[in-house]
């Protein structure tokens, strides 16, 4: 029998759907537009900045950080994501093949030097993992001094969120609010 840990942990997403079924009418593209609109001024960086995306999945928020002309690394505990992604990237101009990078990797354990970020992103992901808090505190370790960090926590007032709640909340490194 699977406990609810290992079936979040175990859980994965088809690359080819994912943005189909999470965005699948007119409401939800507005809704994802608003989104990465809303990442894209909160990160608010220079070009050629070097940019994280924590749990990159088909590759939607690296979509739009592209025209930000920003370095980009993106990760994935789940190598079919980023298999996905390598083809899709390969096939659209927006993409500078030698300033986007592709990691399988998690989200826990980041397999970064500390403070080389200028942006670190990470939608949609957190509800997944099975150590927030250490995910967090790695997204903070790899952020640059004045850098930013843009998380999106699960609505819990969510039907499917209740599930997920934990009786532990999150605390952050000191300095990070």
């Amino acid at each position: 029998m699977l406990t609810e840990k290992s079936k979040r942990s175990s859980f994965r997403f088809d690359p080819s759907r994912y943005e189909v079924d999470a965005y699948r009418n007119l409401g939800g593209s507005l809704v994802s537009d608003r989104e990465l609109s809303d990442i894209v001024q909160s990160l608010n960086i220079e070009p050629g900045s070097l940019v994280l995306d924590v749990g990159m999945g088909p590759g939607r928020v690296m979509r739009r950080l592209a025209a930000m002309n920003a370095v980009l690394v993106g990760i994935d505990a789940d190598a079919r994501m980023v298999r996905h992604f390598a083809r899709l990237k390969s096939t659209v101009r927006t993409f500078d093949q030698d300033d986007t990078h592709l990691i399988v990797a998690s989200a826990e354990y980041l397999p970064f030097r500390e403070s080389v970020f200028e942006g670190v992103v990470c939608i949609r992901v957190l509800r997944y993992l099975e150590q927030p808090r250490r995910a967090i505190w790695e997204m903070c370790h790899v952020l640059g001094p004045s850098g930013r960090l843009v998380l999106e926590f699960a609505n819990r007032f969510r039907p499917q969120t209740i599930l997920q709640i934990h009786s532990e909340g999150i605390s952050l490194p000191s300095g990070i609010y």
